[in-house]
């Protein structure tokens, strides 16, 4: 039976799971070669840092795979909710922390083989290039493990998300903006408490500035081979996502479907801190474009931009919360 709901999920997925699968076939390997053979043709001599950020760090394409992660799990729990199959899904022999389970297994099952078959061939292609003495195994399992574990983080953020909300397009819209709230928050944070006049010592602002750029893109070749504790954040993350979700799965009700929450009670939540950010853009961009430099008339108008942001995202989230999207019938 239990077949059953792999393969449901499956089919469901496939498309977008294979797609995965290709993603990183081109993203790892295929560029190994190319940057081998780009290194073959130039007169730099490489130490072994450097070789490994030049071959082996592949941020932009992490980037691109991340969207399709983000897509995959809101096709298996979004898109459920709008085609109306999480009405057969729910009527299946299974708990919902089995149905939720299972879609964590097989959306991280696939992310964990596709990487890890990908990035083993790559590392043979190294092996066996002039480069070989440079290959390190320390160095590969860092390149290797975190990426890795970001990946899976960010899926099960990206489920979590989708047992809150009522449709795909709000499960991938609050994915991109949890998963990047660390930065953007803490640096618009920051340009508060300039205005009002907070100083802070450097090293408090040098360990928010470190500790919001962690929980977003985590540039790999950047970070990690200078501490192998990073590796906590995403394993953290990762479990926090998964219990959280197995909790909510199992109480979301099919009522609220196609509205921005599936819970009411989160709805003031959510209101304070869509209207907290939303003042916090508005200031810093109205500050920017402001043609005045003096401390008091710069803060006089980073407020009026902080006061008209946030009552302008104010009015537009109570709509927001009543809007319910017109779903497809299957």
């Amino acid at each position: 039976m239990r077949k059953a709901l792999l393969k449901k999920d499956y089919k469901q997925a496939k498309l977008i799971l294979w797609s995965i699968c290709i993603l990183f076939l081109i993203g790892i390997p295929i560029q190994v070669i190319i940057r081998l053979q780009n290194l073959s043709e130039s007169v730099d001599t490489f130490n072994k840092d450097s070789f490994y950020r030049t071959v082996l760090d592949f941020s932009n394409q992490y980037f691109v795979l991340m969207i399709f992660i983000v897509i995959l799990s809101g096709v298996l729990i979004g898109r459920e909710r709008e085609n109306k199959t999480h009405d057969f899904t729910f009527s299946l022999p299974f708990s919902r922390k089995e149905i939720f389970m299972y879609k964590w297994m097989i959306g991280t099952v696939s992310i964990v083989s596709a990487f890890v078959i990908n990035y083993l061939i790559s590392q043979v292609i190294i092996y066996f290039s002039e480069y070989q003495a440079l290959l390190n195994f320390e160095y590969s399992l860092i390149y290797f493990i975190y990426p890795l574990m970001t990946f899976i983080a960010l899926y099960t953020l990206s489920l979590l998300l989708g047992t809150i909300t009522g449709g795909f397009i709000y499960q991938v819209i609050l994915t991109y903006v949890f998963f990047t709230f660390p930065t953007w928050f803490m640096r618009l944070l920051l340009e508060l408490f300039e205005q009002v006049s907070i100083k802070m010592d450097y090293d408090v602002y040098l360990a928010i500035t470190i500790g919001s750029y962690l929980g977003t893109y985590l540039k790999t070749s950047r970070l990690l081979y200078i501490e192998h504790y990073f590796l906590v954040v995403p394993i953290l993350y990762t479990i926090i996502f998964l219990i959280t979700g197995l909790y909510l799965y199992t109480k979301s009700s099919v009522e609220h479907n196609g509205k921005f929450l599936l819970f009411p009670k989160l709805n003031n939540l959510f209101m304070f801190g869509i209207v907290l950010c939303s003042g916090l853009v508005g200031g810093y961009f109205v500050g920017i474009i402001s043609p005045y430099y003096s401390i008091p008339t710069n803060s006089f108008i980073y407020f009026i931009g902080f006061i008209l942001f946030g009552c302008l995202s104010y009015y537009l989230t109570k709509k927001l919360f009543n809007i319910n999207l017109n779903f497809s019938r299957r």
